[in-house]
């Protein structure tokens, strides 16, 4: 086993019914971590007062409400091991992750990653990793075709200066990865070792969630840290409003009208793409009509689901 020190970070906010497991599952790792940080981020909850109840095993550091971005970068500053693993309060390690993780560590990997499952899906299949020789993501690849990662399976080195993006309210998390993979390899374990609870509270689980996602990255590729060349930053570009789109046109068949019409604000700047445009021109009809047609494609067998 690896004798590499860990410093696990847990970024909280208002889930005092949720940290104590997240914390549990940190501590009765099979490799122990050197410390378990709790960042609470302003909670109004008892959050705190949970983590706490841990004793010195679990140092909580508090902070006024700034968003997860924010909360990581203060574990990280504050953080003592040698390697960094952030697990978000809502979620659950496996207790061989760290081993798992650690054990593929190299003198050249500054980030490792793993397969995850959802406890809310039970019948779904393990998210797991794409089978490779050299399984080594680019900051390219991540941004024009989505990363298959999530912050609860990442672990990283501590000397590392990259931090999170504070002014990204979404993807702040895709985009630190993305930094990552300019500074070394990033090596994905193809195990299933967390369990991911969502809850509808959660940020993703807002219907607008990708138009800030996309005007945070739209930001990073205009600063460009890592240097992609100019053809990379335009497929990147076109393929994530693509994914606005696609939100966009599902909000639509939801019905959830009010979304519509916030998405076409948005995506007005982009007017001259031919499917914005198709979007943007879509008629939208009283809310009596909508009814009537689905409705009758429902009889008719042309229903299309939301």
């Amino acid at each position: 086993m690896s004798n590499n020190t860990v410093s696990v970070i847990i970024p909280c906010y208002n889930r005092a019914t949720m940290v104590g497991n997240a914390v549990r599952s940190a501590l009765n790792q099979t490799h122990a971590p050197l410390e378990v940080l709790v960042v609470d981020d302003g909670s109004t909850d008892d959050s705190a007062a949970v983590a706490e109840a841990f004793g010195p095993a679990v140092r909580v550091l508090r902070q006024r409400n700034q968003g997860p971005a924010a909360a990581r970068n203060t574990g990280l500053d504050a953080a003592r091991g040698e390697y960094i693993a952030f697990l978000d309060s809502d979620d659950l390690w496996l207790p061989d992750k760290l081993e798992k993780q650690l054990a593929a560590v190299e003198h050249d990997v500054v980030c490792v990653h793993c397969g995850w499952r959802y406890a809310d899906r039970p019948d779904a299949v393990d998210v797991l990793l794409p089978d490779s020789e050299d399984p080594t993501y680019t900051a390219g690849h991540m941004l024009r075709w989505g990363a298959i990662f999530n912050m609860s399976g990442v672990v990283v080195r501590r000397a590392l200066p990259n931090r999170f993006c504070t002014w990204a309210r979404y993807s702040e998390d895709r985009l630190y990865v993305a930094e990552l993979s300019v500074a070394g390899r990033i090596v994905l374990v193809p195990e299933t070792l967390v369990v991911l609870r969502k809850r509808p509270d959660s940020l993703t689980a807002h219907p607008l969630w990708p138009i800030d996602a996309h005007r945070a990255q739209e930001r990073w590729l205009a600063e460009n840290p890592v240097n992609l060349p100019p053809y990379e930053i335009q497929a990147i570009r076109r393929l994530s409003l693509e994914g606005v789109l696609q939100f966009a046109n599902d909000a639509y068949w939801a019905r959830n009208f009010a979304a519509v019409r916030q998405f076409r604000e948005y995506l007005a700047q982009y007017a001259g793409n031919a499917r914005v445009d198709r979007f943007l021109t879509r008629r939208l009809y009283p809310r009596w009509a909508y009814w009537l047609k689905d409705h009758c494609d429902r009889v008719l067998g042309r229903w299309k689901p939301s």
